[in-house]
């Protein structure tokens, strides 16, 4: 039964080294997303459906 919850602590402890690993390495930051913002929200198209409905 010891041996069980050792085992559990091991798993435990490489996840948290695993997690922390992943999000504290410095990974290169892009400087700018490649997304434009729209003028408008709808299409034409969608806004004329919009208004049959």
């Amino acid at each position: 039964m010891g041996s069980f919850f050792f085992i559990i602590a091991v798993l435990v402890i490489l996840g948290v080294l695993a997690f922390a690993k992943e999000f504290l390495s410095e990974k290169p930051k892009p400087e700018r997303l490649p997304y434009r913002k729209k003028d408008y929200l709808l299409t034409q198209a969608e806004r004329s459906f919009y208004g049959v409905l």
